[in-house]
This record gives C-alpha cells, structure tokens and sequence, in this order.
C-alpha cells in the first residue's frame, strides 16, 4: 500500500496549488531505489500520516465501519497503545513501527499518539456553532503537542537521532508552526471553523469574527477554482488587504516575531549537530520555506 500512496502523492503534486499540503514533495521525486534508508523511513511516516490527515481534513471518505473522525482516530490511538489491528492503515503504522530500532519504538507510538491526540482536538473544535478562541498559552501548548512532540519527535526518531535533542528545536517550531503555519492557512483555517487567533490577539474586537469567517468562506471559494500558484497568491493577499486594520497589525506582529525565532535559531547553529539527513528535513522543510514565506508575506501586507 505505501506504493500505492507513493503514487498518489506524485500524482497531487502536478497540481500546482495542491503541492503545498506536501511540504516534503522533493521526496518524491527522486527514484525509490536511490532513497538512503533514513529517508525511505522518514517518507513512509510521512506518507502515512498524510494518509491519516486527509480523512481528518474530509479530502477521502471514512473506511467503511467508521461511524465519525472522532472514532476513527481513536482506532488509531487504541491500536498504535496496544490494541489489535481494525484497518489496513494499522498495519502499516505496525509496518512503520518495526522500521526503526526497537530502542525506540516507544518514543515514536508516543509521537504518534500526541499527533492523534491533536487531530482530535481540533476536529472537535471544528464541530461546534461558535468558533472556540483560545488563549495563547493554549495555542502555544497545542503546537507543541503537534509538531514539537508529534511531527518533530518523530523526525528525530525515524532519523535515529537523540531524541533529548527535541527542546533544542522549540523556537524552529514556533517561528514555522505557530505563525508561519497559521499566517499561511489562516483563511483556510477559518473557512473550516478553525480560529487560531488568541484571546489576547483578538482583544475586544470580537465582532471582527463575523467579518473575518466571511471573507475566509469567500477566499475558500475562489481558491476551490484556482489553477496557478499565482492566482491563489493573489487571492490570499486580497484576504489580508481585507481584514480590519488591528487584525492586520497582529499578523505582522506575529511574522516579525517568527522572524525573531529563527534568527536565535541560526545564531545557535543547532542543525550541526544532526545527521544530514535530519539537517535537510529541518532546513529545507522547516527554516527555508518559513524564512521565505515570512519575508514575502510582510511585504505583501505593508503594500
């Protein structure tokens, strides 16, 4: 089956405004026969929790059997914890599992399980009539929990790194998941019932809700028909010329934050100390495309 998903990927990737929910696409261009073992590994977790997000996300219908998402991530949970296998997806997360040295077989079902447990959170925060703000602190906590000790944990493992090293790689996290994430999904996001926005961001302006979820449900149609990079570019930037003015400031708050992080992530020259397999991971899926994506989106807004 990860064959069958190897091919499905590449098969995404040549729609241009798909490719960026494939973060690691340079994987797959290269031949499998050619891919040093780290990386074979690191592209079937990869994969897989592709696979799992998707029928989170609504992009593939349920496996038959599944009542909810809900249910379906708690399968997962009950299985990667102990349980016996009720879907093909089990057993290649079992497949995944027995590719890393036994040693650490535990961390990664831990670094499954946190993102498991997150995925469910935000689908029941997605599930309810008015959009659950929450704190910063409550933000921040749920990052960490999805790509610090879920996606991150992770990487180090299937890499074979020290996964002691993990707190080293805080700020790399935040400055990409916390803001350059969320600027770069935030109408997306919002359109979907997700509201990443503090209470301390949002501040009295409450009412700015109803205007923000409307000209995200706008951009999600427009975005649905779009076919260049470009196009979708532009409409995002048409989103945040959109949006009040305090909303505005936030945003750029938050990118010259991020901007800050990876800024004393550099002057720690942290990426030295791992494998160059991990070093390219981090690099070029972590540090480069937020450093870019950070530096046009603040031009683009102070237009």
């Amino acid at each position: 089956m990860y064959e069958t998903l190897r091919d499905s990927v590449y098969s995404d990737l040549k729609t241009p405004h798909r490719r960026h929910k494939y973060p690691l696409h340079w994987l797959f261009h290269v031949p499998e026969g050619l891919l040093p073992m780290k990386a074979k590994v690191l592209e079937k977790s990869y994969l897989l929790m592709r696979e799992v997000d998707d029928y989170v996300d609504g992009d593939k219908p349920l496996p038959a059997g599944c009542i909810s998402i809900r249910y379906f991530l708690e399968e997962r949970k009950r299985f990667v914890l102990g349980g016996e296998p009720s879907h093909e997806i089990d057993h290649l997360l079992a497949e995944l599992i027995s590719s890393v040295p036994v040693d650490l077989h535990e961390p990664l079902k831990q670094s499954m399980v946190s993102l498991l447990d997150t995925w469910t959170f935000d689908h029941d925060r997605q599930n309810v009539e008015v959009p659950q703000v929450l704190s910063e602190e409550e933000l921040e906590q749920h990052v960490l929990g999805v790509e610090l000790e879920g996606v991150m944990q992770g990487v180090l493992v299937v890499c074979e790194e020290d996964v002691s090293q993990l707190p080293r790689l805080q700020n790399l996290v935040l400055a990409c998941r916390r803001y350059h994430y969320f600027l770069r999904d935030f109408p997306e996001d919002v359109a979907d019932g997700l509201f990443n926005l503090s209470l301390e961001e949002l501040g009295d302006g409450i009412e700015d809700l109803l205007i923000i979820q409307s000209k995200a449900q706008l951009y999600k149609e427009r975005v649905a028909q779009v076919i260049t990079p470009a196009e979708q570019k532009q409409h995002y930037a048409e989103f945040c010329q959109a949006l009040p003015d305090r909303i505005k400031s936030v945003m750029v708050e938050r990118a010259l934050h991020a901007q800050q992080l990876l800024k004393e992530f550099d002057e720690e020259q942290i990426l030295k100390d791992f494998n160059l397999i991990t070093q390219a991971v981090l690099y070029f899926l972590y540090r480069k495309r937020a450093s870019a994506f950070l530096k046009n989106f603040i031009d683009d807004i102070q237009q």
